[in-house]
């Protein structure tokens, strides 16, 4: 007969509430990761009255085949 070591066993609820907040922590680096590296205000364009002007003019001018 195998003798059985008696190991106190972790709720699974524990386990998986460890595990929930592991993911969640991961998700948080990686949106805050991509928001430093794509949408933060040192990437941002600031339009100009020029800039403005020029893409109203090449909307109006284009061909409806164009749009």
């Amino acid at each position: 007969m195998p003798v059985e070591l008696l190991i106190p066993q972790r709720s699974s609820r524990f386990i998986y509430w460890r595990e929930i907040t592991a993911v969640l922590c991961l998700k948080v680096i990686g949106l805050t990761a991509l928001y430093f590296l794509f949408f933060s205000p040192a990437h941002q364009l600031v339009p100009t009255q020029q800039d403005v002007a020029h893409h109203l003019i090449n909307s109006t001018m284009a061909s409806p085949a164009e749009r």
